[in-house]
Protein backbone atom coordinates (compact mmCIF):
# COMPACT_ATOMS: atom_id res chain seq x y z
CA UNK A 1 0.00 0.00 0.00
CA UNK A 2 2.82 2.39 -0.86
CA UNK A 3 0.41 5.02 -2.25
CA UNK A 4 -0.64 5.85 1.32
CA UNK A 5 2.23 7.97 2.57
CA UNK A 6 0.20 9.20 5.51
CA UNK A 7 1.30 6.84 8.26
CA UNK A 8 -0.77 3.63 8.36
CA UNK A 9 1.40 0.54 8.63
CA UNK A 10 1.97 -1.56 5.51
CA UNK A 11 -0.77 -4.16 5.23
CA UNK A 12 -1.95 -6.94 2.95
CA UNK A 13 -5.52 -5.88 3.65
CA UNK A 14 -7.58 -4.68 0.70
CA UNK A 15 -5.43 -6.48 -1.85
CA UNK A 16 -8.31 -8.86 -2.69
CA UNK A 17 -11.64 -7.98 -4.27
CA UNK A 18 -15.16 -9.18 -3.47
CA UNK A 19 -17.94 -8.51 -5.97
CA UNK A 20 -21.26 -8.36 -4.11
CA UNK A 21 -22.99 -6.23 -6.73
CA UNK A 22 -24.44 -2.86 -5.79
CA UNK A 23 -26.55 -3.81 -2.77
CA UNK A 24 -25.06 -3.23 0.72
CA UNK A 25 -23.84 -6.31 2.56
CA UNK A 26 -23.22 -4.95 6.06
CA UNK A 27 -25.80 -3.41 8.37
CA UNK A 28 -24.84 -1.67 11.59
CA UNK A 29 -27.15 -1.24 14.57
CA UNK A 30 -26.62 1.21 17.42
CA UNK A 31 -28.68 2.37 20.37
CA UNK A 32 -28.76 5.12 22.97
CA UNK A 33 -30.76 5.78 26.12
CA UNK A 34 -33.79 7.97 25.34
CA UNK A 35 -33.04 10.88 27.69
CA UNK A 36 -29.25 10.87 27.98
CA UNK A 37 -26.33 10.29 25.65
CA UNK A 38 -25.34 6.91 27.00
CA UNK A 39 -24.93 4.32 24.24
CA UNK A 40 -26.04 0.72 24.19
CA UNK A 41 -22.88 -1.41 24.28
CA UNK A 42 -22.02 -4.91 23.13
CA UNK A 43 -19.01 -6.82 24.46
CA UNK A 44 -16.80 -9.08 22.36
CA UNK A 45 -13.80 -11.25 23.29
CA UNK A 46 -10.33 -9.71 22.69
CA UNK A 47 -11.53 -6.46 21.05
CA UNK A 48 -13.70 -5.24 23.97
CA UNK A 49 -16.89 -3.17 24.06
CA UNK A 50 -18.51 -1.58 21.02
CA UNK A 51 -21.37 0.91 20.81
CA UNK A 52 -22.55 -0.65 17.57
CA UNK A 53 -23.02 -4.15 16.19
CA UNK A 54 -22.60 -5.19 12.57
CA UNK A 55 -24.47 -7.85 10.63
CA UNK A 56 -24.08 -9.36 7.17
CA UNK A 57 -27.73 -10.43 7.31
CA UNK A 58 -30.23 -7.56 7.02
CA UNK A 59 -33.01 -9.46 8.76
CA UNK A 60 -30.75 -10.22 11.74
CA UNK A 61 -29.88 -6.52 11.92
CA UNK A 62 -33.56 -5.55 11.85
CA UNK A 63 -34.24 -8.10 14.58
CA UNK A 64 -31.50 -6.58 16.76
CA UNK A 65 -32.90 -3.11 16.06
CA UNK A 66 -36.35 -4.21 17.24
CA UNK A 67 -34.83 -5.92 20.28
CA UNK A 68 -33.05 -2.84 21.60
CA UNK A 69 -36.06 -0.65 20.83
CA UNK A 70 -38.09 -2.99 23.02
CA UNK A 71 -35.47 -2.50 25.74
CA UNK A 72 -36.30 1.22 25.69
CA UNK A 73 -33.38 2.51 23.62
CA UNK A 74 -33.47 4.96 20.76
CA UNK A 75 -32.14 2.88 17.86
CA UNK A 76 -30.55 3.48 14.48
CA UNK A 77 -29.59 1.20 11.59
CA UNK A 78 -27.24 2.09 8.76
CA UNK A 79 -25.22 0.38 6.06
CA UNK A 80 -21.42 0.23 6.14
CA UNK A 81 -19.18 0.81 3.14
CA UNK A 82 -16.34 -1.26 4.56
CA UNK A 83 -14.91 -2.79 7.70
CA UNK A 84 -11.69 -3.80 9.40
CA UNK A 85 -11.07 -7.08 11.21
CA UNK A 86 -7.97 -5.43 12.76
CA UNK A 87 -5.53 -7.77 11.04
CA UNK A 88 -7.18 -11.00 12.15
CA UNK A 89 -8.35 -11.61 8.57
CA UNK A 90 -7.53 -10.23 5.13
CA UNK A 91 -10.30 -7.71 4.45
CA UNK A 92 -11.34 -7.25 0.81
CA UNK A 93 -12.09 -4.25 -1.35
CA UNK A 94 -15.85 -4.40 -1.97
CA UNK A 95 -17.59 -3.70 -5.25
CA UNK A 96 -19.77 -1.22 -3.36
CA UNK A 97 -16.68 0.82 -2.51
CA UNK A 98 -15.96 1.32 -6.21
CA UNK A 99 -19.45 2.64 -6.89
CA UNK A 100 -18.82 5.48 -4.42
CA UNK A 101 -15.90 6.75 -6.51
CA UNK A 102 -12.15 7.03 -5.99
CA UNK A 103 -12.28 9.80 -3.40
CA UNK A 104 -14.61 7.92 -1.05
CA UNK A 105 -12.79 4.66 -1.80
CA UNK A 106 -9.45 6.11 -0.71
CA UNK A 107 -11.05 7.68 2.36
CA UNK A 108 -12.64 4.38 3.39
CA UNK A 109 -9.45 2.38 2.84
CA UNK A 110 -7.28 4.78 4.84
CA UNK A 111 -9.90 4.84 7.62
CA UNK A 112 -9.98 1.06 7.83
CA UNK A 113 -6.20 0.68 7.44
CA UNK A 114 -5.74 3.02 10.37
CA UNK A 115 -7.85 0.70 12.52
CA UNK A 116 -5.35 -2.02 11.66
CA UNK A 117 -2.51 0.30 12.67
CA UNK A 118 -4.02 1.49 15.95
CA UNK A 119 -7.09 0.20 17.75
CA UNK A 120 -7.36 0.58 21.51
CA UNK A 121 -9.60 -1.85 23.36
CA UNK A 122 -12.72 -0.31 24.96
CA UNK A 123 -12.00 3.10 23.36
CA UNK A 124 -14.33 3.03 20.37
CA UNK A 125 -15.10 6.75 20.15
CA UNK A 126 -11.38 7.60 20.27
CA UNK A 127 -10.62 4.94 17.64
CA UNK A 128 -13.36 6.03 15.24
CA UNK A 129 -12.60 9.73 15.57
CA UNK A 130 -8.94 9.21 14.74
CA UNK A 131 -9.69 6.89 11.82
CA UNK A 132 -12.32 9.29 10.42
CA UNK A 133 -10.01 12.28 10.73
CA UNK A 134 -7.04 10.55 9.12
CA UNK A 135 -9.28 8.99 6.48
CA UNK A 136 -10.48 12.31 5.07
CA UNK A 137 -7.14 14.08 5.47
CA UNK A 138 -5.24 11.16 3.96
CA UNK A 139 -7.64 10.84 1.03
CA UNK A 140 -7.16 14.51 0.16
CA UNK A 141 -3.36 14.12 0.28
CA UNK A 142 -3.57 11.03 -1.94
CA UNK A 143 -5.83 12.70 -4.51
CA UNK A 144 -3.67 15.83 -4.68
CA UNK A 145 -0.56 13.68 -5.13
CA UNK A 146 -2.12 11.63 -7.93
CA UNK A 147 -4.14 14.26 -9.81
CA UNK A 148 -2.79 17.65 -8.74
CA UNK A 149 -4.02 20.19 -6.21
CA UNK A 150 -6.32 21.97 -8.68
CA UNK A 151 -7.69 18.87 -10.41
CA UNK A 152 -11.42 18.38 -10.83
CA UNK A 153 -11.54 15.32 -8.57
CA UNK A 154 -9.79 17.24 -5.78
CA UNK A 155 -12.07 20.25 -6.12
CA UNK A 156 -15.17 18.06 -6.12
CA UNK A 157 -13.98 16.15 -3.07
CA UNK A 158 -13.25 19.39 -1.22
CA UNK A 159 -16.79 20.60 -1.98
CA UNK A 160 -18.18 17.29 -0.75
CA UNK A 161 -16.12 17.53 2.43
CA UNK A 162 -17.22 21.11 3.02
CA UNK A 163 -20.89 20.12 2.90
CA UNK A 164 -20.31 16.99 4.95
CA UNK A 165 -18.29 18.78 7.63
CA UNK A 166 -20.89 21.56 7.85
CA UNK A 167 -23.60 18.96 8.44
CA UNK A 168 -21.50 16.92 10.87
CA UNK A 169 -20.48 19.88 13.02
CA UNK A 170 -24.07 21.09 13.10
CA UNK A 171 -25.17 17.69 14.39
CA UNK A 172 -22.34 17.49 16.93
CA UNK A 173 -23.26 20.95 18.24
CA UNK A 174 -26.96 20.09 18.47
CA UNK A 175 -26.17 16.82 20.24
CA UNK A 176 -24.23 18.81 22.84
CA UNK A 177 -27.14 21.19 23.35
CA UNK A 178 -29.61 18.32 23.66
CA UNK A 179 -27.32 16.63 26.18
CA UNK A 180 -27.32 19.84 28.24
CA UNK A 181 -31.13 19.91 28.05
CA UNK A 182 -31.38 16.32 29.29
CA UNK A 183 -29.12 17.09 32.24
CA UNK A 184 -31.14 20.18 33.16
CA UNK A 185 -34.42 18.24 33.29
CA UNK A 186 -33.09 14.96 34.67
CA UNK A 187 -35.23 15.24 37.82
CA UNK A 188 -38.47 15.63 35.87
CA UNK A 189 -40.82 12.80 34.80
CA UNK A 190 -40.21 11.02 31.50
CA UNK A 191 -43.40 12.42 30.00
CA UNK A 192 -41.99 15.94 30.35
CA UNK A 193 -38.60 14.83 29.00
CA UNK A 194 -40.28 13.30 25.95
CA UNK A 195 -42.10 16.51 25.09
CA UNK A 196 -38.95 18.59 25.56
CA UNK A 197 -37.01 16.14 23.41
CA UNK A 198 -39.57 16.22 20.58
CA UNK A 199 -39.58 20.01 20.58
CA UNK A 200 -35.78 20.19 20.43
CA UNK A 201 -35.49 17.58 17.69
CA UNK A 202 -38.05 19.44 15.60
CA UNK A 203 -35.96 22.60 16.01
CA UNK A 204 -32.90 20.72 14.72
CA UNK A 205 -34.80 19.82 11.55
CA UNK A 206 -36.12 23.35 11.09
CA UNK A 207 -32.71 25.01 11.58
CA UNK A 208 -31.14 22.62 9.07
CA UNK A 209 -33.08 24.43 6.34
CA UNK A 210 -31.25 27.68 7.16
CA UNK A 211 -27.78 26.19 6.53
CA UNK A 212 -26.13 26.59 3.13
CA UNK A 213 -25.29 23.33 1.34
CA UNK A 214 -24.12 22.93 -2.23
CA UNK A 215 -25.65 19.45 -2.26
CA UNK A 216 -29.36 20.08 -1.73
CA UNK A 217 -29.92 16.44 -0.69
CA UNK A 218 -28.94 17.43 2.85
CA UNK A 219 -32.26 19.23 3.22
CA UNK A 220 -34.13 15.97 2.62
CA UNK A 221 -32.17 13.71 4.97
CA UNK A 222 -34.95 13.33 7.52
CA UNK A 223 -37.49 12.28 4.94
CA UNK A 224 -35.88 8.83 5.21
CA UNK A 225 -34.00 8.90 8.53
CA UNK A 226 -35.37 9.12 12.05
CA UNK A 227 -33.67 11.81 14.12
CA UNK A 228 -33.12 10.45 17.61
CA UNK A 229 -30.38 10.06 20.22
CA UNK A 230 -28.84 7.04 18.50
CA UNK A 231 -28.50 8.96 15.21
CA UNK A 232 -26.99 11.99 16.95
CA UNK A 233 -24.66 9.75 18.95
CA UNK A 234 -23.12 8.48 15.71
CA UNK A 235 -21.71 11.95 15.00
CA UNK A 236 -20.08 12.10 18.43
CA UNK A 237 -18.70 8.60 17.89
CA UNK A 238 -17.08 9.41 14.55
CA UNK A 239 -16.57 13.19 14.47
CA UNK A 240 -16.91 14.60 17.96
CA UNK A 241 -13.16 15.31 18.20
CA UNK A 242 -12.86 16.90 14.74
CA UNK A 243 -12.13 20.46 15.87
CA UNK A 244 -9.65 19.33 18.52
CA UNK A 245 -7.80 17.11 16.04
CA UNK A 246 -7.64 19.90 13.45
CA UNK A 247 -6.17 22.24 16.05
CA UNK A 248 -3.59 19.62 17.04
CA UNK A 249 -2.65 18.96 13.42
CA UNK A 250 -1.96 22.62 12.71
CA UNK A 251 -0.57 23.85 16.03
CA UNK A 252 1.22 20.82 17.47
CA UNK A 253 2.29 18.93 14.34
CA UNK A 254 2.80 21.78 11.87
CA UNK A 255 0.20 20.40 9.48
CA UNK A 256 2.20 17.18 8.98
CA UNK A 257 -0.30 14.31 9.03
CA UNK A 258 2.32 11.56 9.11
CA UNK A 259 4.01 13.02 12.20
CA UNK A 260 0.61 13.26 13.88
CA UNK A 261 -0.25 9.64 13.07
CA UNK A 262 3.16 8.43 14.24
CA UNK A 263 2.66 10.35 17.49
CA UNK A 264 -0.69 8.70 18.21
CA UNK A 265 0.56 5.24 17.31
CA UNK A 266 3.72 5.59 19.42
CA UNK A 267 1.87 6.91 22.47
CA UNK A 268 -1.08 4.53 22.42
CA UNK A 269 0.43 1.13 21.69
Amino acid sequence: MCIFRTGPEKSDNYTDFYDHGEDPIMFVVSGCKPYQFEPKEWSFPIIGTFSYKGFFDKEMAKSELAKIKNQGYDAFIRTAGGWSTLGFFNDPVLSGMLIAGEARLSETLIHELFHGTLFIKDSLTFNENLASFFGTKGALIYLKSKYGTESEIVENYKKELNDRNTYIQYMVKQAGKLDDLYKSIDYLPDSFKEEAKKKFINSIKEKLNTIQFENKAYYDIFKEKELNNAYLMSFIRYRGYEKTLNTQLNEKFGGDLKIMIDHYVKNNK
